[in-house]
């Protein structure tokens, strides 16, 4: 895993050599060749049409001076036509974002340069280096400057402004960090220590950056006929609304129509900042149509109508074999996309309401002995045709972290002759007579698992009537609870719950969804498996409480050192020996790696066959949708 590397300078001064930075200025330059080669730049016909018009200005004036070069996967596009997806609603605004957004950088799944076309550290890691690509504009034509950047992280520190601080604003002691600007394409981040890994916070453009010369017109620190922070709050809210109807934006696409209760539009953004390697302005399709579907179960007639161009969100693999029998028929064909987490897994509340309960959860023999109770081949067989892999809670192997095959396969054997005889030890004995173990109370023992049924790529419901099978063989009573999902967020954060299935994300960079791992986090959503360990971290022991088991104090260490670590070596140690410290104790029960199913429509080109469907890869967006083409435009 290289992300930096220092090479110490004689006067003291200290400046990042990384193989990373290397191969960026690498990048830069070749990418500037290219861009030389080209003997002009072209445009799509529909921006040509304005621009004679003198609606717009030329396309060598709309692109900044070293636009990013992209090299198709397959072959050059062509520019036009639309492209069809569906999305469920105002909350599926990462539908949009992850399809048509950019971030400052990019993981693909290595960093590599984008908004920001370059970056170094000084002071020992302590202070990050932004620059700003030159010339980059607003879908509106307004320069991008490192004021968007200011103005977005000053309105987060704003005690009025309702969405507050911000994780990628913290450095691993949990202190804000300041900001120097240099000029108008430089500024540095000023860390209390050393924070390496910093730059993996900044890939999204949407959390990050803000059209700063759009917003102040609805912001009370600059309009004073505006009384208070309601309407900037709807503004830069995270949800697909009106409001996101001409708002400025760095992406591919920009939203210009919204119809509730019936589709999105978005058309392509004439100031977009990337050209192929023959200097064709991206992106090749003119706009994105999201329709809506009020049921995920439409949307397998919808792919078999043809009405569905490229999408794996939303689509759940138990239509597999639908979607492959409608191929002909829909124009598409069906790709298996590996996830870049794992599968649905069963994540307890080491809080959990219950005394009793709690102690048995934070045991972690009886979370082994669960975890030998379930049948992972069954679980893949019966939702994945037999192609998802048993895993355990171990990342994957793509990860820089990943350490071998002996922890991602620890206690995933079906065996419940070794479940029993540990449960038997615990003392956990069927007393009554009833076929359910009794707890040291005399209570049955059982576990609610709540889930959303419409929460992920399998239906969790029939996972969870496989568990209630498999568990119930060893003693151990499940009880589903079904949930909407607007219902199960507040529930987990309240901490109202004793166990509930989710799938897990970060198998690749688990630092960037920590939450998931370890509790080392206090303000995630939905991510509450330890709440007091993870309040006693991030406060420093002020807030929470001190977890009383070893091993987590000991993988809370590690964390913070690999936070902290400039050594590339050394960084994946400690991510290894983390992942190590999970596995071994079993932190939650995994079942089955994540396959995902995706529809591509034969008529669009470019799309890779093989690739990986990460969160923190921003999803469908690794795979760059700005060089999908419709084949037989013109």
């Amino acid at each position: 895993m290289h992300i930096v590397k220092y090479k110490r300078m004689r006067k003291g001064g200290i400046r990042m050599r990384s193989l990373v930075r290397w191969l960026l200025v690498l990048a830069m330059g070749v990418s500037l060749v290219v861009a030389a080669q080209a003997t002009q730049y072209h445009e799509a016909p529909m921006l040509h049409e304005l621009v004679v018009q003198g609606k717009l200005p030329p396309v060598e004036q709309r692109l900044p001076k070293n636009p990013k070069i992209i090299e198709p996967y397959m072959e050059i596009g062509q520019y036009g036509g639309t492209l069809l997806r569906v999305y469920t609603g105002p909350s599926d605004f990462y539908n949009y974002a992850k399809f048509a957004g950019d971030g400052l950088i990019r993981l693909n799944p290595e960093l590599e340069p984008n908004i920001v076309d370059h970056w170094y550290y000084e002071d020992e890691g302590r202070t990050l280096v932004l620059h700003f690509r030159e010339g980059v504009k607003w879908s509106d034509g307004e320069p991008l400057t490192v004021d968007d950047f200011i103005y977005l992280w000053d309105l987060r520190l704003n005690p009025d402004y309702p969405h507050g601080i911000s994780a990628y604003m913290r450095d691993p002691a949990g202190k804000v960090a300041t900001l120097e600007k240099i000029d108008d394409f430089t500024i540095k981040i000023h860390y209390s220590v050393p924070y390496p890994l910093a730059i993996y916070n900044l890939k999204s453009e949407f959390w990050v950056v803000k059209p700063k010369h759009w917003l102040i017109q609805f912001d009370p620190r600059y309009n004073p006929d505006v009384k208070d922070f309601s309407l900037l709050d709807r503004k830069t809210k995270s949800k697909i609304t009106p409001d996101l109807v001409g708002q400025p934006v760095l992406g591919a696409w920009m939203i210009t129509e919204y119809t509730p209760g019936v589709q999105v539009v978005a058309e392509r953004n004439p100031y977009y900042w990337k050209v192929d390697t023959a200097g064709n302005q991206l992106p090749y399709i003119d706009r994105i149509i999201w329709q809506y579907v009020g049921s995920l179960d439409v949307i397998p007639l919808m792919a078999a109508a043809g009405k569905i161009d490229m999408q794996a969100r939303k689509l759940s693999f138990a239509d597999y074999t639908f979607y492959k029998q409608n191929e002909e028929k829909g124009g598409y064909h069906v790709q298996i996309v590996k996830s870049g987490g794992l599968g649905a897994s069963i994540q307890f509340n080491y809080d959990c309401p219950d005394p009793v309960l709690r102690d048995l959860i934070r045991n972690k023999d009886f979370r082994i002995a669960l975890s030998y109770a379930t049948n992972r081949e069954e679980i893949s067989r019966v939702f994945y045709k037999g192609l998802a892999e048993p895993w355990g809670y171990c990342p994957l192997p793509e990860s820089p972290f990943y350490p071998g095959d002996e922890y991602a396969k620890m206690y995933t054997e079906y065996d419940p002759v070794k479940a029993n005889a540990i449960l038997d030890q615990l003392g956990l004995k069927d007393t009554d007579g009833n076929g359910i173990r009794n707890r040291p109370d005399g209570k049955d023992l059982s576990i609610v698992i709540d889930y959303s049924p419409k929460g992920g790529e399998i239906p969790y419901t029939g996972l969870v009537e496989l568990i209630v099978n498999q568990w119930e063989k060893v003693g151990v009573k499940v009880i589903p609870n079904p949930m909407d999902r607007a219902l199960l967020w507040p529930r987990l954060k309240n901490g109202d719950f004793e166990a509930y299935v989710w799938k897990v994300d970060g198998g690749i960079y688990f630092f960037l969804r920590p939450e998931y791992w370890l509790p080392v986090t206090s303000h995630t959503r939905n991510q509450q498996m330890y709440k007091s360990a993870g309040d006693w971290f991030v406060t420093g022991g002020k807030e929470g409480e001190k977890p009383a088991e070893q091993w987590i104090l000991q993988a809370q260490d590690l964390y913070r050192e690999l936070l902290q670590t400039i050594d590339p070596t050394k960084q994946s140690s400690l991510g290894k020996q983390i992942a190590q410290l999970v596995a071994k104790n079993c932190y939650q029960i995994a079942t089955t790696t994540k396959l995902l199913v995706c529809v591509v429509s034969n008529r669009i080109g470019t799309v890779p066959d093989h690739w990986v469907y990460g969160d923190v890869t921003r999803s469908v967006g690794v795979i760059r949708p700005w060089q999908f083409f419709i084949k037989g435009e013109k």
